[in-house]
């Protein structure tokens, strides 16, 4: 149930998200593709030139979206950044070619395998150059951007839009997953809880556990029962505390 609840709160970020932003990306990538009547698509009508691209254009938006956060995340996680674009444009290319040679054949599909191998080799070059240029072009802006953030503010980024104005109380790992309790309620990301520390530098906050991590403004009450140290978070969710991490506890004056 919890990666099922993963999956769709990934999917729910991708279509709520910035979806203007989206839209009018893929109206204009089509626009553009329908009037050059690229891929002999002229012999359509324009309207339908139109319909055609940006339903071709979406679906790869899509597929790089959902892609992405896996291939980073889940699947090549230790992997570097070239096998990353390597294996998005891989997954990515797929429907773009089965788009494009229905277009070329008029649905027959009865082009030899050789055509097919051809077209997805020159669909995953274009895919590799676009898709590559807006990773690099995403962590370039990411850093020159950093410097001038809040403490947390790239973590919150990554909640659904409802949430990122939230404040937040703790976080807990569920495998590749991380449970976010914020003042607004709590939501499933896709993220390493390793990843998600290093977002939240500078927020005042602890990892009272191996799977935990407690803002201090999300504690209602610190308890002591049987020599055992836990966290009443304000959401009412109690947090465990390791014997190992009680002294850091101490420093900051959590009792």
């Amino acid at each position: 149930m919890g990666l099922a609840n993963g999956h769709m709160g990934l999917a729910g970020r991708v279509f709520s998200a910035r979806p203007i932003q989206m839209t009018v990306i893929f109206i204009a990538q089509a626009a553009v593709l329908a009037v050059m009547g690229v891929y002999d698509s002229n012999e359509m009508p324009i309207l339908w030139r139109f319909v055609f691209w940006f339903v071709l254009m979406s679906v790869g938006g899509i597929a790089f979206s959902l892609t992405e956060p896996l291939v980073r995340d889940r699947w090549f996680k230790d992997a570097n950044l070239a096998v990353h674009i390597g294996i998005i444009s891989l997954i990515v290319s797929v429907p773009i070619t089965i788009g494009l040679m229905g277009l070329n054949t008029r649905l027959a599909w009865d082009r030899p395998l050789s055509v097919w191998a051809m077209q997805f080799v020159s669909v995953m070059i274009i895919a590799v150059i676009f898709i590559g240029g807006t990773i690099f072009a995403r962590r370039l802006f990411a850093k020159e951007t950093s410097a001038s953030r809040v403490p947390g503010s790239a973590f919150l980024e990554r909640l659904p839009v409802k949430l990122r104005s939230s404040t937040l109380w703790a976080i807990n790992s569920e495998g590749h997953y991380l449970r976010v309790f914020t003042d607004r309620g709590e939501t499933l990301i896709l993220l390493r809880l390793s990843d998600a520390l290093r977002e939240l530098e500078g927020v005042s906050g602890l990892q009272t556990h191996r799977s935990w991590w407690v803002a201090e403004q999300g504690i209602e009450q610190i308890k002591t029962s049987s020599g055992k140290k836990t966290i009443l978070l304000k959401s009412g969710q109690e947090v465990p505390v390791a014997r190992s991490r009680l002294s850091s506890l101490k420093q900051v004056g959590w009792r």
